[in-house]
């Protein structure tokens, strides 16, 4: 259960880099987040990087590549 939206959430994007894994979601509130799992001691984390609530999100210098 991803809990604190104000809306459903209704896109979900799974990216593992050598940084790490993470889960970017997509709401109906307007709000982007981006997600860092963390494991430690056997149990895992999901803990909040990025976070934009505006009408809009604008990115710049991006690379996206198809998987």
């Amino acid at each position: 259960m991803i809990r604190g939206f104000d809306g459903n959430v209704d896109s979900l994007a799974w990216k593992v880099t050598l940084d790490g894994q993470y889960l970017v979601t997509g709401s109906r509130d307007k709000s982007v987040r981006m997600w860092k799992l963390i494991e430690a001691d056997g149990r895992y984390q999901m803990r909040l990087c990025l976070s934009s609530t505006h009408a809009a999100l604008n990115v710049t210098d991006v690379s996206i590549q198809e998987a």
